[in-house]
């Protein structure tokens, strides 16, 4: 969710479809903040869906992977988190014309689980627009992650080297402190993974 957002509008999908599916405060994204140990083992997310068309709709729950951070690479990468779950308290969903409905999801994440935790709901549609809605929390204690990245990359000695009027800053493997403005002197550049 952290790298891609929400996905791409299909205008096509969006204009034809006759239900809205929002989060509890009408949001059409779930924002599940901080979640603390107590709170892992077993989060609710009630769905609210609503149906403006004329016509009975019909929907399937499909199950999909509950995302964390890989902390393995300082790129924005994810991959599935291993001992979480999303369940539903239906798998066939089914609306009526002008009918509002709340279908409940509950997110099951591991003790282990720490980062970012991030997901869609998604509800398959048979004969209308399929329904999606992102998630995004964050599991464990914010304050413990590192706020600077540690490794070979980090920090990069640089020097600040003059491109017209633009300092650049490049990594360099050795300094010539002779004034010509080219590794004259070396900065250590710090990259921040959060604030």
């Amino acid at each position: 969710i952290r790298g891609q957002g929400a996905g791409l509008i299909d205008l096509d999908a969006a204009t034809a479809a006759t239900v809205t599916a929002v989060a509890s405060d009408g949001r059409p994204v779930i924002e599940l903040g901080h979640l603390s140990a107590e709170e892992q083992s077993a989060i609710e997310i009630p769905l609210v869906l609503h149906n403006m068309g004329s016509q009975r709709v019909e929907y399937r729950v499909e199950t999909q992977p509950v995302l964390t951070e890989d902390t393995a690479t300082t790129s924005l990468y994810c991959r599935t988190l291993d001992g979480a779950s999303m369940e539903s308290s239906d798998t066939i969903v089914s609306l009526d014309a002008g009918e509002t409905k709340t279908i409940l999801f509950t997110l099951h994440l591991p003790d282990t689980a720490h980062g970012y935790v991030e997901g869609f709901v998604y509800l398959a549609g048979d004969g209308v627009p399929d329904l999606s809605i992102p998630y995004l929390g964050y599991a464990g204690e914010w304050e413990d992650p590192m706020v600077i990245t540690q490794g070979e990359y980090a920090p990069i000695l640089a020097s600040p080297t003059l491109d017209g009027d633009t300092v650049v800053y490049q990594p360099i493997t050795f300094l010539s402190p002779n004034g010509d403005g080219y590794c004259d002197m070396a900065v250590p550049l710090y990259y921040q993974l959060r604030n």
